[in-house]
């Protein structure tokens, strides 16, 4: 009879196995601080309340240690050392390589989390903690649900509380020997049957446990759970069972027999890390090559470089070859002796949260463009780190002539580079097999070459969308007085908005100052609001720039003047194509009729939040929250 009870619940247990009972909780959602979804996390189930779980990180500086990551994620940074096999806590991890992190996980309410605490930074919204300090281990509207803050006004130095994505794995799963279960954030390149392959997992299992309907449903960047065997380590079993008093004989066979299978599986471990440890480093640089290659392989010219010859090239990146210094780094002087040309090494900054997704960004766009008023990519480098090489442009930014005081740029000069600026855009957005929205459009991007002649550049916050569709829902993404107004309430970016950028930029170039000065007056602080009051006075050369004196065209400024006010329109269906404002400027077409007051645009968005920043407002701060 007992054999029978015996085999009758092994009997049921498999059939629950077989049909469909060993999925894993509640997928996991990206979260974008809408509340589109009320799913936080993967739900608790009855059988386990809490457990030890796993999570991965990808060392990113500052977080490139077992101590900074283990401070971070609120986790044992011994257990990390040890587990990954680094020689010390300290020990700096190269970039991007996958760490494994051991953490306790708990219910908590519905759903399954393991607690850490984050301290704000000034340049911090929910939104870039979630994503990108903390890889998406934790969702943007579990952070803002757990934290007594206005997501608008969030204070430099308090604590957040975050809740980590992890869970336990459910009766089923242990019953079938899985005891763990890790989140795992597939990176560039990563599918579904390699992920299953590096953690010794079944690919159908991994799709169904995360409601994957096909393998194309895996998202980069996006964790997934993977159900996992028992890690054979010590140090990271918790709460083990006491053991039981067995006759002598019996205690030493199963203390052999134990013995025995601590030093295989030991050995075991110490060669598939050491494997691991000679693949893993190279996983960021594997995942980008793969990512990269058809870019690069398509005979546009661009090459990877090594990172001893473009540090060779910068004299080792030093301060006296330094150009510039924007959001995600900063721009060197080069000298390729192997080219016999001088070139610019834009170098991604360690403390830019957002830098690999800018570096792929800007090298897969870019690298398919072709156009005389684009800046040329010349080549790439990640061999250790984030490397760019641009053709060298000798007469700098646009930026550093208007308001820097580099040079007074004469009238002709100044309408030529308007005109080039509107030839690089209308490219862009009319001439690809897709529509490339730069939404970073502003002096400070626009470099110039030995004749002033206009290259746009800087593509780091550009993203491709279909020309029929036209727009992107994104989050707010550009510099502080270029963003078109309507992208603060529907988190659209649209060709519209970027020919209000161009139209800010043709108000700067006309009357030679930023499009926000605060230490103005007033009715002076916006250039937008000040040209258009001029404009509604019939007083419209009042804003010409100063320095110019009255050594201009009449004509062309103030086709220029208007042609900025039609595209920075407040409301954007009234805007041209830059097509359309390329007519007026040469001349084609006649000036448009505006209002003699700025409209002021209405909006029926009643569920959208009105989307802010945490950074003071500066003119040359470029802030991008995508999807």
């Amino acid at each position: 009879m007992a054999s029978m009870e015996k085999f009758t619940a092994l009997f049921l247990v498999a059939a629950v196995l077989q049909w469909g009972g060993s999925h894993a909780q509640q997928p996991y959602k990206q979260f974008d601080c809408n509340h589109n979804d009320t799913i936080k996390g993967y739900s608790c189930n009855s059988f386990q309340e809490s457990c030890l779980s796993y999570v991965t990180f990808r060392s990113t500086p500052p977080y490139d240690s077992a101590d900074t990551i283990a401070s971070l994620l609120g986790a044992d940074a011994n257990l990390i050392t040890s587990l990954n096999m680094f020689p010390s806590k300290t020990t700096t991890i190269p970039f991007n390589e996958l760490v494994f992190v051991p953490v306790n996980c708990y219910c908590s309410g519905n759903y399954y989390q393991h607690n850490s605490s984050y301290v704000l930074n000034w340049s911090d919204t929910y939104f870039v903690v979630s994503n990108y300090t903390y890889q998406g281990l934790a969702s943007c509207d579990a952070i803002q649900a757990q934290n007594p803050f206005d997501p608008w006004n969030l204070t430099v130095g308090a604590h957040l509380l975050i809740p980590l994505l992890c869970a336990c794995p459910t009766y089923y799963q242990k019953a079938s020997g899985l005891n763990y279960l890790l989140t795992y954030t597939p990176n560039l390149g990563d599918n579904i049957s390699a992920i299953a392959k590096k953690f010794g997992a079944d690919e159908k299992s991994v799709m169904a446990d995360n409601e994957l309907s096909n393998a194309n449903d895996l998202v980069a960047f996006r964790p997934i759970l993977i159900a996992i065997n028992k890690l054979n380590i010590p140090a990271l079993e918790t709460n083990p069972s006491p053991p039981r008093r067995r006759k002598k004989r019996t205690g030493l066979i199963a203390g052999s027999i134990i013995v025995a299978c601590v030093l295989f599986s030991g050995v075991g471990f110490v060669l598939f890390f050491l494997w691991r440890k000679g693949k893993g480093s190279r996983l960021g640089e594997l995942a980008l090559n793969a990512s990269f290659d058809d870019e690069f392989g398509n005979g546009m010219g661009a090459r990877e470089f090594s990172y001893n010859e473009l540090s060779k090239a910068t004299k080792n990146f030093v301060e006296e070859e330094k150009l510039g210094e924007g959001g995600f780094g900063s721009v060197y002087k080069g000298f390729l002796r192997s080219s016999n040309i001088d070139v610019a090494v834009k170098r991604i900054s360690r403390r830019s949260k957002q830098g690999i997704k800018e570096y792929t960004s800007e090298v897969k766009i870019i690298s398919q463009l072709r156009h005389k008023n684009l800046v040329k990519l010349i080549g790439w480098c990640h061999e250790k780190e984030l490397l760019l090489v641009y053709e060298f442009m000798p007469n700098g930014s646009l930026d550093s002539h208007l308001f820097k005081g580099r040079s007074l740029l004469p009238w002709n000069l100044r309408f030529q580079i308007v005109q080039g600026l509107a030839s690089a855009l209308l490219y862009l957005h009319e001439f690809g097999e897709f529509c490339v929205l730069h939404r970073d459009i502003k002096a400070n991007n626009i470099m110039l070459d030995l004749a002033f002649n206009a290259k746009l550049g800087d593509f780091g916050l550009a993203r491709l969308v279909d020309h029929k569709k036209g727009s992107r829902t994104t989050l707010l993404a550009g510099t502080i007085g270029y963003i078109a107004p309507e992208c603060h309430r529907t988190g659209k970016t649209s060709k519209e908005s970027d020919v209000y950028s161009f139209g800010v930029v043709a108000l700067e170039i006309a009357c030679g100052r930023r499009s926000i000065e605060p230490r103005y007056d007033e009715d002076q602080a916006s250039l937008v609001t000040w040209v258009w009051k001029a404009y509604g006075r019939e007083r419209l050369l009042d804003v010409v720039d100063r320095k110019l004196s009255e050594d201009f065209d009449m004509r062309e400024m103030e086709c220029l003047l208007i042609v900025g006010l039609w595209c920075v329109h407040p409301i954007h269906s009234m805007r041209p194509s830059i097509k359309q404002a390329m007519h007026v400027l040469n001349f084609e077409a006649a000036l448009p009729n505006l209002p003699s007051e700025m409209p002021i645009p209405k909006y029926d968005i009643p569920n959208t939040p009105i989307i802010r920043t945490s950074e003071p407002c500066s003119p040359n701060m470029s802030i991008t929250i995508p999807r």
